[in-house]
């Protein structure tokens, strides 16, 4: 078996789980679930979409897609840690050119909250938060990220870009496993919101058997982004750096 069919069993099964979460919302009529399930809908076809492009090489594509999963499992999660207010405030939003909450606010909060023997919450802020600054970076045409992408190595006769370079499949392999990751988060947060432990400890060991998986992994994930040092403080960029 493939890695790339070992991962698609993982989909399954997280898209599984999101199929009977909405069913469970959809049967149990009321307010709160009726919230959920729109959340859940659409995290089930940002995941959908995700693999579909991915499928096709489609690599600043789904980095679009998976950037808007991230966020709306941000949110969510958000949400959840005061429910009945934050979706008060939610429902009556009415304004275009700002959101109910800032990412900067949601990720500080989130990451506050999640306890770490070892890390603090700058170490955890900055962790979280440079995945979402990956994302954007392919999403957004980051220049260094953009020429990468765009390189001239793998465009075809035509000069349409290929990606069949090991680096490429490497790359591919990466965002599906950061993708599964926002689902796992996600699918853990609601199990907890309705006080399903058995839930909660059948998707953790599901987490531990993908995360093994990861670990036998043999890929090398090109750098498609440039941080700089004095982006950050000195005491995440020398975490970063001995990572």
């Amino acid at each position: 078996m493939t890695t790339e069919d070992k991962i698609e069993k993982f989909r399954n099964v997280f898209e599984s789980e999101i199929e009977e979460i909405a069913l469970f919302l959809k049967q149990n009529k009321n307010p709160t679930n009726l919230f959920i399930l729109k959340f859940n809908n659409s995290i089930y076809e940002l995941l959908d979409s995700t693999f579909t492009l991915l499928h096709k090489k489609y690599i600043e594509s789904s980095g679009s897609i998976i950037s808007t999963l991230w966020e709306r499992n941000l949110t969510i999660e958000y949400i959840f840690l005061d429910f009945e207010n934050r979706t008060e405030i939610y429902n009556t939003h009415n304004k275009l050119k700002k959101s109910p909450w800032k990412i900067f606010k949601m990720v500080q909060e989130v990451c506050e909250l999640n306890n770490h023997p070892k890390l603090n919450n700058n170490i955890k802020f900055n962790l979280y938060y440079i995945q979402y600054s990956f994302l954007c970076a392919i999403k957004h045409g980051n220049p260094y990220t953009f020429k990468y992408l765009n390189r001239e190595e793998i465009q075809s006769e035509m000069g349409l870009n290929t990606f069949d370079e090991k680096s490429d499949s490497d790359l591919i392999i990466y965002l599906k496993i950061i993708t599964l990751n926002i689902i796992f988060e996600y699918l853990t947060n609601f199990y907890h919101f309705i006080n399903d432990e058995k839930k909660v400890n059948f998707i953790n060991q599901v987490d531990f058997i993908f995360s093994e998986l990861i670990k036998q992994l043999e890929i090398n994930v090109p750098r498609i982004i440039n941080p700089s040092k004095d982006e950050y403080d000195e005491e995440v960029w020398n975490y970063f750096d001995n990572l």
